[in-house]
Order: structure tokens, then sequence, then C-alpha cells
């Protein structure tokens, strides 16, 4: 099945708190949808693509590209009302929350890349002839985490809901969510730059997840979300459960391309029928 669009492929978001399987399910979504003949692409790929430096290797190089390509669309978009409204929100947070200078010059840093990566996107996808899909991992909604997610102060409901109304909008939202446990295992295990300790570790898994639910559940993200619940399956039905989800979120995906002929998607379009991808998510 193949649904290529005149403005472009399905450019879907994958976002949740770190250590949910985030990065394990998009290889696996794109593997179920390559198998069914629709052609996709990873965000950094997508705009990496139409300047001809896919040739580049490794996810560092990659993305120190995408962040020197996103810097003058957010600056641009930083010079109109909406962006600059986003850009002044954005750096209150992280001079209010951010803790020392090295974390908020990368808070920043991640920030500007998420939303300048996302607008450079938008403004290329036209371009991506021969692409049906787009999956991001953690792109520009999840500069969420970036802004409220801190282990020194709680987030705020008000100001994720003046987020979520500002923030640009992929087609799509998947948000992957697993028991807090499994979250901060992964977490202690891979180690966090803005953590110190399994105290620390927790509570920064527990606001995420606060401050993911709030965003979720704010008018302008609600409406175009998929919600997947990736629970650890037991280490000998790992492979087949994680499959049986990408077939079940492929499947949702595919039911938004079949949409699109009829009517024009973009920023701020969309919503699967049901909400929901079936087979592993539930609202």
């Amino acid at each position: 099945m193949s649904s290529r669009h005149e403005n472009g492929p399905l450019v879907v978001e994958f976002i949740g708190v770190t250590g949910v399987g985030k990065s394990t399910l998009v290889a696996a979504v794109a593997e179920v949808l390559s198998a069914e003949g629709i052609q996709v692409l990873e965000a950094h790929e997508a705009i990496l693509a139409p300047y001809r430096l896919t040739f580049a290797r490794g996810a560092k190089v990659r993305s120190l590209l995408v962040h020197f390509l996103a810097v003058l669309p957010f600056l641009r978009y930083a010079m109109t009302r909406r962006g600059l409204e986003l850009f002044r929100l954005g750096m209150r947070l992280i001079a209010r929350d951010g803790g020392g200078l090295w974390i908020a010059v990368n808070l920043l840093r991640n920030f500007v890349k998420r939303i300048g990566g996302h607008l450079l996107l938008m403004r290329l996808r036209p371009r991506l002839r021969d692409c049906d899909v787009v999956l991001w991992d953690e792109g520009v909604v999840h500069a969420a985490h970036n802004l409220f997610v801190h282990t020194g102060s709680a987030p705020r409901r008000h100001e994720i809901a003046l987020f979520a109304r500002m923030v640009p909008k992929p087609d799509v939202l998947v948000w992957v969510t697993a028991p807090v446990a499994q979250s901060l295992e992964v977490t202690l295990r891979r180690g966090h730059s803005r953590v110190s300790g399994s105290a620390a570790a927790r509570t920064f898994v527990e606001r995420a997840g606060a401050a993911f639910t709030e965003l979720c559940s704010a008018e302008g993200v609600r409406e175009r979300l998929v919600l997947l619940d990736n629970s650890a399956p037991s280490a000998g039905e790992f492979a087949a459960v994680l499959r049986q989800r990408a077939q079940a979120l492929a499947k949702s995906l595919q039911t938004y391309l079949g949409q699109r002929p009829s009517r024009r998607m973009h920023d701020g379009a969309g919503q699967h029928p049901d909400g929901n991808a079936t087979g592993g998510g539930h609202e």
C-alpha cells in the first residue's frame, strides 16, 4: 500500500518518558510499514536527504547536522508573533528550572533543534515525493521534556497548556507509555545528564510521566494522539509482543494514510477515527 500525497509524507512523532521503548518501537513500525510497501524515512534522514547529506553516518553526526540546519528556521520562526511567544516561554522555563548554566545551555540547544528541525521538515516535505511516512523519535512536541521535566521543580499545568497551544505539531503523535518501574530501570542503567542517584531518577521519571499526561490531555495535542502501552513483556515473549504492537500501530497509521487523499493534511490536521492503536494501546 502506498498513499503518496501532494503535500508530502505523513509526519509521525513518538513522545513519552525516557526508557519506555520509543526507539525500539519506531524501528519495528518502520519495518512493518516497509513490508507493506509503504516508503518510510526516519526524520533526520528525511531532513538531510534534500541537502544530499545522507552520506553522513552515525547518529551523533546526523543529529549535529540537523541541529545546524535547524537554527535558521528557528530564528525565522522566533521573529513571528507565535514563534516569539514560544521562544519567550521556553527561555523563561529554562532560566527558572534548568539548573546550572551548562544544563540550561543543553536544554536550550535541544529546544532549538526540536522546534527548528520540525519547521524545516515541514518546509521540505513537499519535496519528499518518494516517501509516504516520516517517523520522528522525540521531535517538536517532545520539547516539553526539556521544558517541564526537572528534578528540582514539578511541571505546572497552566504552562503545559500554554506550550500545547503554541508548539507546532506533526500530523500524528504517538504517546508511548510504560510503568514507572520500567522507565526507572532503563534511566538508571543508561544514565542521564540531569539525574544523579536513584531517588532523583525516580522523581525525574515520575515528573516526566505527570508532564506527558497533562500534555497529552491538552487541547491541540489530544486530537491527533495515538496511545500505546509498551509495558515490557517477559523475555521469551519480547519479539512477538513487539511485532504485535508494531503491527497494530502500523495499521493505525495506514488509516491516516487512507484518509489523506480526501483532505489536505497539514500542521493541525488529522485524528485517528478511534484515537487509539488497537492491540496494545488503551485510552
